[in-house]
């Protein structure tokens, strides 16, 4: 830590503003730092910082304008905060209008949800019982006939034929 105190007339808050800032104060005594692992500076590196300093009165009126593009940046960032958790909750506000059907005009000629439901219901029960009496049947239909040697999952034998086989042999390779 150190003090600096000013040779000539300066706002301070101006002074500040320009040791601080990236761009110029900042950025010298990043290059001035030594040190790999705790960065440090010392009073000779303090001193070698330059900056342009103006009149007073230019001085004050830029520090004046400074604080206020900070104060807008505060409103702003103000102003997301606020929209983002505004954003945040939209979903959960969506969902809850779409489940209490208050997001589209309701048409009163439909049906209400729990009759839709349980006719859904009473057709996929109707499909599993149907897709149950298909196997059942086709089991029945399978076990009382002697299983041939196809069926058991092996292939038929089958007898020598008479007749004649056509190899495509390649002439060139003996």
């Amino acid at each position: 830590m150190a003090l600096v105190r000013l040779v000539k007339s300066a706002d301070h808050d101006f002074v500040h503003y320009c040791v601080t800032s990236p761009e110029h104060g900042r950025a010298q005594l990043t290059e001035f730092a030594y040190g790999a692992g705790k960065p440090g500076l010392n009073l000779t590196n303090i001193k070698e910082v330059w900056f342009g300093l103006p009149p007073l009165e230019e001085q004050t009126e830029i520090v004046k304008r400074v604080e206020k593009l900070f104060k807008l940046a505060d409103q702003i960032e103000q102003r997301y905060h606020t929209a983002k958790a505004f954003v945040d909750k939209l979903p959960q506000a969506i969902l809850a209008k779409a489940f209490q059907g208050e997001l589209v005009p309701q048409d009163p000629t439909d049906e209400p949800a729990s009759v839709l439901l349980e006719r859904i219901q009473a057709e996929r029960a109707e499909r599993e019982a149907v897709a149950k009496a298909a196997k059942k049947a086709k089991r029945k239909t399978t076990s009382g006939k002697a299983k041939t040697g196809n069926e058991q999952g092996r292939k038929p034998k089958t007898a020598p034929s008479d007749t004649a086989v056509q190899l495509n042999l390649d002439e060139t390779n003996p």
